[in-house]
């Protein structure tokens, strides 16, 4: 338990003035109490009529990159070898 300091009586005006409500739980069972009555308050339902399709943009990157790789390698083991 760790001792907090709330300044109730703000956090009370604060949710009177925009519509909501203010709860406090000091113990577990005031806590399930609490959840129990957001559960049965109203609840907002919405419907998506957007959808969107996204697609990776790394690939022809990532093949332009593993191709100059193997081109380095090879130029260095047949072409630019170093000689002893």
């Amino acid at each position: 338990m760790v001792p907090v300091e709330i300044d109730e009586e703000t956090m009370t005006k604060i949710s009177e003035e925009t519509g909501g409500r203010y709860f406090r739980a000091q113990r577990n069972d005031e806590l399930k109490a609490i959840y129990d009555e957001i559960d049965h308050m109203e609840r907002t339902k919405f419907s998506v009529r957007q959808f969107s399709k996204r697609s990776e943009l790394y690939k022809p990157f990532a093949l332009a990159a593993l191709v100059s790789l193997l081109l380095e390698i090879l130029l260095n083991v047949f072409v630019l070898r170093r000689l002893p």
